[in-house]
């Protein structure tokens, strides 16, 4: 793993997204598949289910919190665990992708 800054990830999302063609809105859905795909495996490998009482995911205005929201969608319709999310903006506030996938959560 490798962490690095935000303006760094910034441009290396920026040569990805011009390399692959792949939207900003895309992106954000694959690193969000692959982020709930992660923690499912790793509560089926490491956890028992049956100890989780919820998913609690936290989402805010920008890109990571459309990942967020992308995150939860997946884990509510993937896993019988509840899933509680909290996002510190209003849906008027969100940038245009992030409140697209904040609209496809289901309840």
């Amino acid at each position: 793993m490798k962490i690095v800054e935000a303006k760094a990830m910034l441009n290396i999302e920026t040569s990805m997204m011009s390399a692959t063609g792949i939207s900003s809105r895309d992106l954000m859905f694959t690193a969000g598949v692959a982020v709930a795909k992660n923690i499912i495996s790793y509560l089926e490998d490491c956890i028992s289910p049956k100890h989780i009482k919820r998913f609690v995911v936290l989402a805010g205005k920008g890109n990571n919190g459309g990942d967020a929201f992308v995150v939860a969608n997946y884990l509510s319709e993937h896993s019988s665990i509840p899933v509680i999310i909290y996002t510190v903006c209003s849906y008027n506030k969100m940038k245009e992708d992030v409140a697209l996938y904040f609209s496809r959560i289901n309840p």
